[in-house]
């Protein structure tokens, strides 16, 4: 970033108006670009569904448009659906209701059907002589946010949506840059969709392959030999209780107090065993404990954990990180799993995410006010296991899947911040494109 463009977003965040540029009612912009309401570049939808079918969509915050059935387990509509909103390719919908992600509420744009059917409590519209793709990106950068806010009545809710009316909606202000400024800055914003999106795919890919090879590497029931295997390998596995493999009874963790004296391991749901996240020292808070505690949770590399509730199975990739820190715990949400000699962690931890597994743990599991497995359920699971060598073989390979993903996931987060900085710049008008 310039200077000069440093300067000028200072100037902006301290109320100021650099040379070049003016205030509007929807914000500081360069001059030569214009300021309209919606109601007067957009073109509301009132066109109704009638006695015709279509496909009826709702929209889901984060996510855009979605079948209402497969949404809500059932069809919504019912009787209201002769007033549902007909869309067309490209057309606009706002849904007020409020949401953590989007707390004034969401606009979508339908780009994946030709045609659809919305409900008509949802503001919807289309622009004729804008470039949709600019304003797709600026309703996706919270453009609008800030003006909503202000028109929202926040004293009151009609059914779980924000009570603001049409007219409200209308009235807001969206900047206006020539046209073919438009369509350059989609053009940059979109590049960078399909950047985001490829990475995307490719962490979905390399959890299709995991899941792929989760199921052939491991034998199922009643046999022995897993269905595909590293060649040097031919030995049958053999079966084992989880039990059988511990070097001390599993045990529960302590339950939570305030104080200062130790480290806790807060709530297992921080840590993700799905990925090769690591605990780090702000995962841990600070609670009393005695030192018959400390003796009881001594926590060690090659520990697993397994949680009691939700049957998410989880465990410590890189313990050292912990113990660098001092002496730890872990509170009775989890479970301490300490393996014996010829039982290698990062195995047993992969094993854990096998669906054969998984279904034991499901099957004996407890629900009341949550889903809870105990010490004796896990210890009466059973599974096959090889001779330490090929443990170690396989979990190498699937250290090497989680890391991709990792990495895939690192550099989907790096491209989602670049591109949040780009709107920032772009659609303000505080960095100019050649158009």
């Amino acid at each position: 970033m310039t200077e000069e463009i440093k300067s000028r977003l200072e100037q902006i965040r301290s109320g100021k108006v650099p040379k070049g540029y003016r205030q509007s009612p929807s914000g500081v912009i360069p001059r030569d670009w214009h300021d309209a309401k919606m109601s007067d570049v957009t073109e509301e939808i009132k066109e109704t569904a009638g006695d015709k079918e279509y496909e009826t969509l709702s929209i889901s915050a984060g996510v855009g448009f979605v079948n209402q059935a497969k949404k809500f387990g059932r069809e919504m509509s019912g009787a209201q659906y002769s007033k549902y909103t007909v869309l067309r390719h490209g057309d606009f919908s706002y849904n007020k209701g409020n949401s953590n992600l989007y707390p004034q509420g969401c606009i979508y744009r339908l780009n994946d059907r030709e045609e659809a059917a919305v409900p008509n409590v949802f503001e919807s519209f289309r622009f004729d002589l804008l470039n949709g793709d600019y304003y797709e990106q600026l309703f996706v950068s919270g453009y609008l946010n800030k003006q909503l806010y202000s028109k929202i009545n926040h004293g009151v809710r009609d059914d779980g949506l924000l009570n603001l009316t049409g007219k409200d909606f209308y009235g807001c202000h969206l900047p206006v840059p020539p046209l073919p400024e438009q369509q350059k800055i989609a053009e940059i914003l979109m590049q960078c969709d399909k950047v985001i999106e490829l990475h995307q795919c490719k962490i979905e890919e390399i959890k299709k392959l995991k899941k792929a090879c989760l199921s052939k590497m491991f034998p199922k029931q009643g046999n022995n030999v897993p269905e595909l295997r590293f060649p040097e390998f031919s030995e049958a596995w053999k079966q084992r209780k989880l039990g059988e493999i511990v070097s001390q009874k599993i045990s529960n963790g302590l339950m939570n107090r305030p104080g200062r004296n130790a480290l806790l391991v807060k709530h297992i749901n921080v840590i993700n065993m799905y990925t090769p996240d690591k605990i780090h020292v702000d995962d841990l808070e600070y609670f009393d404990a005695t030192e018959s505690d400390l003796k009881k949770c001594n926590v060690e590399p090659g520990d697993i954990f397994v949680t009691r509730s939700s049957l998410k199975l989880e465990g410590i990739a890189e313990p050292n990180v912990l113990l660098d820190c001092g002496r730890f715990v872990f509170d009775d949400h989890l479970m301490q799993m300490k393996l014996l000699p010829d039982y290698f962690s990062p195995f047993v931890k992969v094993l854990l995410e096998t669906a054969m597994v998984k279904e034991q743990f499901m099957a004996k599991a407890k629900t009341a006010t949550m889903t809870t497995i105990g010490q004796n359920d896990i210890a009466s699971s059973h599974s096959l296991f090889p001779k330490y060598t090929e443990q170690k073989k396989i979990a190498s390979f699937f250290e090497v899947l989680d890391n991709l993903i990792a990495l895939h996931q690192r550099e989907l987060e790096e491209m989602q911040k670049y591109k949040k900085a780009l709107m920032q710049l772009l659609l303000t008008g505080i960095v100019r494109v050649n158009a």
